[in-house]
């Protein structure tokens, strides 16, 4: 298994406000400068979502529970800095993280 780990800067979010057909509840990017290094769909609880994979530019795109949406908006938020982890072998992304580093340590009580 190998790791990828990419520090990101910048995101782009948005929201579904009212599709009742569609399983998508919102959309998210991660951003190393300008260039787009992961791509992902909220998806409702309970409902199908496509297996994370790598896309043929590279990017990590995928389904993401919508469970999981204030954490991840607050972690994009309010850390930094912040990387993009991910597991993989020769044929599927096997797990995916967002994290404030691989390695270093975080202070407790940044103040935040």
């Amino acid at each position: 298994m190998e790791k990828l780990s990419v520090d990101i800067d910048s995101y782009t979010l948005s929201v579904e406000l009212k599709n009742i057909d569609s399983p998508v509840m919102g959309y998210f990017s991660v951003w190393k400068g300008t260039k787009r290094v992961g791509d992902f769909r909220f998806i409702k609880e309970g409902k199908s979502r496509n297996h994370l994979k790598f896309d043929e530019d590279g990017v990590i795109s995928g389904d993401i529970s919508d469970a999981n949406r204030d954490a991840i908006v607050d972690i994009l938020r309010n850390e930094k800095p912040l990387r993009l982890l991910a597991w993989h072998d020769s044929t599927r992304v096997i797990s995916i993280r967002i994290a404030t580093s691989d390695i270093e340590l975080e202070p407790i009580g940044e103040g935040e």
